[in-house]
C-alpha cells in the first residue's frame, strides 16, 4: 500500500507531464510530427527502466538478503548521503531534455536498480546520476520522479 500511495502521489503532481507526453505520443503516431520532447522523455524512461527490471528480476533476492544487516544499511545511508553531497559540486545549468543521451537514461536506470537495496535513496541516486552525467537539475528530477512510475507499477506487481 505504501508503493501504491507513492505512485498515486507522482502521477497527481505530474499528472500535466503525462498526459503532454501522451498527447506528443499520439500525434507522433499519427505522422503529424508534433511535439518531440514528450516523446523522447516516454522513449528515455523505457530504455531507463530496461536495466531496471533486469537488476529487480535477477538481483531482488541477493538484495533483500541486506535487509538483516543493519551495519551494511547504516553504510549505504551514509553512502547515500556521500552521493547526495558530491551534487554540490555539478555544474548548474546543465542539459536540457533535447541534448539528453541514451547513456544518459541507461545510467539513471542502472542507478535506480541499484537503489533496491536498502539505505540507497531511490530519489536520491536517480537524481545525483542524472546530474552526474551533465543533465540540467529540473530535468533530473522530473526524470527521475517520472521513471519511478514503472518502478513502483513492477514493484507493486511483484
Amino acid at each position: 500500500m505504501l508503493h501504491l500511495g507513492t505512485l498515486l502521489a507522482v502521477v497527481v503532481y505530474f499528472r500535466g507531464d503525462i498526459l503532454e507526453i501522451a498527447r506528443e505520443i499520439a500525434t507522433t503516431l499519427k505522422g503529424k510530427g508534433g511535439g518531440q520532447e514528450g516523446t523522447k522523455l516516454f522513449l528515455w524512461i523505457i530504455l531507463a527502466t530496461i536495466p531496471t527490471g533486469l537488476i529487480g528480476l535477477f538481483l531482488k533476492d541477493w538484495f533483500e538478503t541486506f535487509f538483516s544487516k543493519p551495519k551494511l544499511v547504516g553504510v549505504m545511508l551514509l553512502v547515500t548521503g556521500l552521493i547526495l553531497w558530491l551534487t554540490r559540486w555539478t555544474k548548474r545549468g546543465g542539459r536540457e531534455i533535447s541534448g539528453m543521451r541514451w547513456v544518459d537514461s541507461i545510467l539513471i536506470g542502472v542507478a535506480q536498480g541499484m537503489a533496491i537495496i536498502p539505505g540507497i535513496s531511490r530519489s536520491g541516486a536517480t537524481i545525483s546520476t542524472g546530474l552526474f552525467c551533465g543533465l540540467d537539475r529540473q530535468l533530473s528530477a522530473k526524470f527521475s520522479f517520472l521513471l519511478s512510475i514503472p518502478a513502483i507499477l513492477g514493484a507493486t506487481i511483484l
